[in-house]
């Protein structure tokens, strides 16, 4: 799927809804002015306190449809249940039906994992495209050096964005690389420019159709530098985006 299902913004936006309403509940049931910042702080229970992380790292996940999400939601709801329990029977600004109701509310955004395009993308990572970076064919000279030992070799890239590489090989070559493995490589980007980094076999398979058989490499430890630095060349050389990009 090219674009993230609307879902995980929406429950992105709930996750922060949630975070700011409890400042502005103790703002109004107590009359504190918005920038009467440490009263308001002091009035939040530990409880609030833990709801309001939780929906820090929720509104992380769910920005990012991180598997994790399938877990810590439900969790999430039942300190959110847990809360409202609190604050019904014990608070005297909220009956137990409101608490009730609000339980049932936050309760129903679990429904999220029934919608087939979330389910896709929270169990096949792979299918998450809009968090690939565009990848553009364009042919790069490169020294490739297997971390695991043996001889490096240099070849050209088939394509190449600021996440990662592809590296066409032949039939025999291809054998010889795992996923997982990690290798170093050496890139020539004009006559003065080069970069170095390390990076991940991350897929390897023969020729499929226009597709050349070889090893797909997503880069690990690529600076912010390095990216500008990427980008920069791809301008300089205006490549065309790869048939994967403009049809997948």
């Amino acid at each position: 799927m090219k674009k993230k299902p609307f879902a995980f913004d929406l429950l992105t936006v709930l996750f922060v809804g949630i975070i700011v309403a409890f400042p502005v509940q103790i703002m109004i049931l107590y009359q504190h002015m918005p920038w009467e910042i440490i009263p308001i702080l002091a009035k939040l229970s530990i409880l609030n306190w833990m709801v309001v992380a939780s929906c820090m790292y929720g509104s992380y996940l769910s920005f990012h449809a991180d598997p994790k999400l399938r877990w810590f939601l439900p969790i999430t709801t039942l300190l959110v249940a847990w809360n409202n329990l609190i604050v019904g029977y014990v608070g005297l600004d909220y009956s137990t039906t409101m608490t009730f109701l609000g339980t049932v509310a936050f309760s129903s955004i679990n429904g999220i994992f029934f919608v087939p395009s979330v389910n896709a993308a929270l169990g096949s990572p792979q299918k998450r495209w809009w968090q690939i970076p565009q990848r553009f064919k364009v042919k790069v000279p490169v020294f490739v050096n297997p971390t695991r030992g043996g001889d490096g070799f240099y070849t050209d890239t088939y394509d190449l964005s600021t996440g990662g590489t592809f590296i066409p090989l032949k039939p025999n070559q291809v054998k010889t690389f795992d996923t997982g493995e990690m290798v170093s490589l050496s890139f020539t980007l004009g006559t003065f420019r080069s970069l170095r980094c390390n990076a991940m076999v991350v897929r390897n398979h023969d020729a499929k159709g226009n597709y050349p058989g070889g090893i797909g490499i997503k880069f690990t430890d690529l600076s912010r530098r390095q990216r500008e630095t990427l980008q920069q060349y791809f301008k300089s050389v205006n490549p065309l985006p790869t048939r994967q990009e403009l049809h997948v």
